[in-house]
């Protein structure tokens, strides 16, 4: 014979109850993400050239340098750091550098190096594998927005793709992806975690579909 169970009176209340408490508890956390204060980063922080100036990489690396390589190999040391005295003493192997990170152009191709000392040897940053190793430790909101870019997410002019928050973790990043044809742009919300790695936690959505094809 088969059972038949019925809900009493408390049951139904309780589910009721229940469904209307997870509906608040889903309210209040969207409310809160909506109303995340992200601080915007300004234009002159956002170029490759300054985010790269602000690593901090580990005390073991006794000298540091970023080199800018554009077509033709024509090589510029626009940042150094640590003891200059080191780059005299410790010559730099031949033919140990095959390409670098963030590489990019058109007409005229180019990307960066790192070249570093640690234990009175040259070593080489000349992809984004080791650019995330050098940067290790995330100890600013610049070396998050770096893993951003590593992770081929961009920063934008607007504040839709463009914003960061500290939390206890790490960052919590307002960034973007680009398209040139057709042109857009679409909005994300990601976390950068102390130990470098990245989540994406939330697709905002395209805030730019302008249908034209834009050629560089």
């Amino acid at each position: 014979m088969r059972a038949f169970h019925s809900l009493t009176l408390g049951d139904i209340i309780l589910k009721r109850m229940f469904k209307q408490i997870s509906i608040i508890i889903i309210i209040f956390f969207t409310l809160i993400s909506c109303n995340e204060s992200f601080e915007k980063l300004p234009e002159k922080y956002r170029s490759n050239k300054y985010l790269l100036k602000q690593i901090k990489p580990s005390s073991e690396i006794e000298y540091w340098q970023i080199d800018y390589v554009t077509f033709a190999y024509s090589t510029q040391t626009f940042f150094s750091s640590g003891n200059s005295s080191l780059k005299n003493k410790i010559p730099v192997p031949e033919n140990q550098i095959s390409g670098g990170f963030f590489g990019g152009g058109h007409f005229i191709f180019s990307y960066y190096i790192i070249m570093y000392i640690e234990n009175d040897k040259w070593k080489y940053v000349i992809d984004e594998d080791g650019l995330t190793n050098f940067i290790g430790k995330i100890d600013n909101e610049y070396e998050a927005f770096l893993i951003s870019k590593i992770n081929n997410y961009s920063i934008d002019s607007t504040s839709n793709g463009n914003g960061f928050i500290k939390t206890d973790y790490g960052y919590k990043l307002k960034v973007m992806k680009y398209n040139s044809c057709p042109e857009t742009k679409e909005s994300f919300i990601v976390t950068v975690y102390e130990n470098g790695k990245l989540k994406q936690i939330k697709n905002l959505g395209y805030y730019l579909q302008s249908g034209d094809c834009i050629v560089y």
